[in-house]
């Protein structure tokens, strides 16, 4: 094989791998978004209305508060469920920013060299290299907090308001009645 032959296949690697991760995670974020929908009770088609415009921060936020109001007192089994896939979650957004947001090269066998750069006080730039297995355990880590993040949503018990304020997540309600 040619040198630019080998080039062009590094390439396509590393456009393959850099795909795939966005597209775990696009699954995983339209996951969030099914969450949302049944936490409120919105149809399929509607939920991209609602949803288009918040990041994942803000739907994981809705879908963490709703959790954590619904079940304050949830049991270990779920609580310990909760945690971990928020966490995994969380994990893999910081992933998809470098992903998404920095340019990247061929690295060395199959792997691929982001080029990030961090402004905070003062520019900081590095190339951050992931490896094929680092991939491959991020693509396996998508598919199992998906898998999880489904078992959540199924067992989630979707919000209704109770106009009497009995419900306390209607208490901030009364300042604006007033």
């Amino acid at each position: 094989m040619n040198e630019v032959a080998r080039v062009d296949k590094a390439f396509e690697t590393a456009c393959r791998q850099v795909g795939q991760f966005l597209y775990n995670f696009s699954l995983l974020e339209r996951e969030l978004d099914d969450g949302i929908g049944k936490l409120f009770g919105i149809e399929a088609g509607a939920v991209d209305i609602v949803t288009a415009n918040m990041d994942v921060a803000r739907k994981m936020n809705v879908l963490c508060s709703a959790e954590v109001f619904k079940a304050e007192m949830p049991d270990e089994v779920r609580k310990k469920l909760l945690v971990e896939t928020f966490s995994a979650i969380w994990s893999l957004n910081d992933k998809r920013k470098v992903v998404a947001h920095c340019p990247f090269s061929p690295g060395e066998q199959s792997g691929v060299v982001f080029r990030r750069a961090v402004a905070s006080k003062r520019l900081h730039v590095k190339d951050e290299e992931w490896t094929d297995l680092q991939f491959q355990t991020a693509f396996a880590e998508a598919d199992k907090t998906r898998a999880n993040l489904g078992r959540i949503i199924a067992e989630m018990v979707p919000y209704t308001a109770a106009a009497d304020f009995s419900d306390p997540r209607n208490s901030g309600y009364i300042a604006v009645v007033l």
